[in-house]
């Protein structure tokens, strides 16, 4: 129990707050009980001189017997205790503040009567009212009629007491008497008695309260100052978590809402460091993959580049040791010395080749971008080959625009060109047809085959819309592809060819050519079967096109 009211600060708010409120209540009770008594004991006996003085004041102008009844009356409705003192010390009347007169002295005109000691009257009526009219008073009205009774020990002790016991003492004066008197007034304490009495009376009753107000009290405070911290607390093991997407949003102008949005603050900074870093990570991870991926086909297109290498280089060299040793057919130096002269031209071709490769895939190659006009290096080209069109008697048909200006490298789009011809005229029979176009495209379009781009493949049927691209095909008819080479056909020194022929198939590196510089220049292209041959098409986007024609 204890332990969970540790670990719960809403508890420990609820307790700390019902323990000072039910504290504060029990000493305010304390201080009231402690000194209401006397303070109200001083109000009534600041209330009650001004009223003695008023009536001492007034009773000038009363006989004795009529002001009588008068301090009977401010006797009774102040409940204080007066008694009336005459020259010689001696108690005239005396009232107790509830109706009754303890001792009366009947004053003559005679001197006789005067000089009649009181004091025997004042025990007559001394012994009456301790017998009768005293009974059922209280223990201070008894302790009044004690001192009555000193009258009869002496003068001054009875007047010493009276003087320190009495709220007030006046000098008064009747008109019917040419004696002074002396009137004493008590406070009288039967009304603080009282209010200590409901103050005893309303302590079950106060306490129940004060628990009540003080419980509801707490529980609300408790609440109020722990729920916002729990909120806190909630957002913070979340963002412990790495949870930074929360969010407190607390409306308050204090210290709390100050660290709420604080919090809120650092969590939305951490929730985007947290995604940048993510990011970073991500793009990191897909460049180290891209890295490997480079690395693997680097590796396995050196590994295909020796293995290419070796044909030619061993053919090479049982030419020239046949040579040397002038041994069987190599005795006809001057025919083998041209075959070297080949195997030593297509060697050369290839280095060049996986020069180009690997150039293209390091990491620091950049395109030399220039403006160009596509469709004047597409005639260049054609025209570069016509010879070979010519050996195989092949037709052309071409169209193309008068201009078609965009940003390329020069160097890498003539090769892309020329490799992908000369692959139409060398894979095509003779007497074929080589069909080459070249236009402008902003409409959507839609295209069945596998079209790749960057060296992804992509749907059968892909569309694009709203941008300008510039479209090359070129189609070489009488021959066909099958469907499982065509996804190859752009791979390292693969060659449709199975006799592997370099007369006939060259190297198996022209179109892995055309797909690197193809995928640096963020073009599309693809290869498939038509009806009369097989399409080659790419798709250029252009930055900045001018297209007339």
């Amino acid at each position: 129990m204890i332990k969970y009211i540790k670990s719960r600060i809403s508890i420990k708010i609820f307790l700390l707050t019902m323990i000072i409120l039910m504290a504060v209540s029990g000493i305010s009770y304390g201080f009231v009980a402690a000194f209401m008594p006397q303070s109200y004991s001083d109000s009534l006996n600041r209330t009650l001189a001004a009223k003695a003085k008023d009536l001492a004041e007034s009773l000038s102008g009363y006989s004795l017997e009529n002001a009588a009844s008068i301090i009977g009356e401010f006797s009774d409705a102040n409940q204080s205790r007066v008694v009336l003192l005459n020259e010689k010390g001696e108690i005239v009347r005396e009232w107790l503040g509830n109706g009754s007169l303890v001792s009366e002295v009947t004053i003559s005109s005679s001197v006789s009567e005067e000089e009649q000691p009181v004091t025997e009257g004042f025990a007559e009526e001394s012994t009456t009212a301790e017998s009768g009219d005293w009974e059922g008073q209280t223990d201070q009205e008894v302790s009044y009629g004690d001192t009555i009774g000193t009258v009869v020990e002496g003068e001054g002790s009875v007047v010493e007491e009276m003087e320190q016991q009495a709220m007030g003492h006046y000098e008064v004066a009747f008109k019917d008497s040419e004696n002074r008197y002396t009137l004493f007034v008590f406070g009288s304490t039967q009304l603080v008695n009282q209010a200590v009495e409901a103050l005893g009376q309303i302590l079950p009753w106060m306490l129940f309260t004060v628990f009540g107000i003080s419980l509801v009290i707490s529980l609300f405070y408790s609440r109020y100052l722990s729920k916002p911290i729990r909120k806190l607390g909630a957002a913070s093991d979340k963002m412990a978590g790495l949870d930074f997407s929360v969010r407190t949003e607390m409306k308050r102008t204090d210290e709390l809402g100050t660290l709420s949005r604080s919090l809120d603050t650092m969590a939305q900074n951490l929730d985007q460091a947290l995604k940048s870093l993510r990011s970073a990570n991500a793009k990191l991870k897909d460049e180290m993959e891209q890295e490997r991926e480079l690395e693997r086909r680097r590796m396995e297109f050196f590994a295909a580049a020796s293995h290419e290498l070796k044909t030619p280089v061993t053919i090479l060299k049982g030419q020239i040791e046949g040579m040397e040793q002038n041994v069987g057919v190599y005795k006809d130096r001057d025919k083998y010395l041209a075959r070297a002269r080949e195997v030593t031209v297509t060697l050369q071709n290839m280095v060049q080749e996986i020069l180009m490769i690997s150039k293209m895939e390091s990491w620091g190659f950049s395109l030399k971008k220039k403006e160009l006009d596509l469709a004047e290096l597409v005639r260049r080209q054609l025209a570069d080959l016509t010879e070979l069109f010519e050996q195989k008697n092949m037709k052309l048909e071409i169209t193309l625009p008068d201009q078609c200006l965009c940003r390329v490298d020069p160097a890498l789009m003539e090769t892309v060109l020329r490799n992908v011809l000369v692959n139409a005229v060398r894979y095509s029979p003779e007497k074929e047809r080589i069909r080459v176009n070249l236009y402008k495209e902003i409409q959507e379009i839609s295209c069945e085959g596998c079209l790749r781009g960057s060296g992804n493949p992509v749907d059968a049927k892909e569309k694009t819309q709203g941008h300008k691209t510039v479209r090359l095909e070129v189609e070489n008819t009488g021959v066909h592809i099958e469907d499982a080479e065509l996804s190859r056909v752009f791979d390292a020194f693969y060659r449709v060819d199975s006799s592997r022929n370099r007369k006939s198939g060259g190297s198996g590196l022209g179109l892995y050519i055309v797909r690197q510089i193809l995928e640096q220049h963020g073009a599309g292209y693809e290869l498939r079967n038509t009806d009369n041959g097989v399409l080659f098409r790419m798709k250029l986007p252009l930055e900045n096109m001018t297209f007339t024609g």
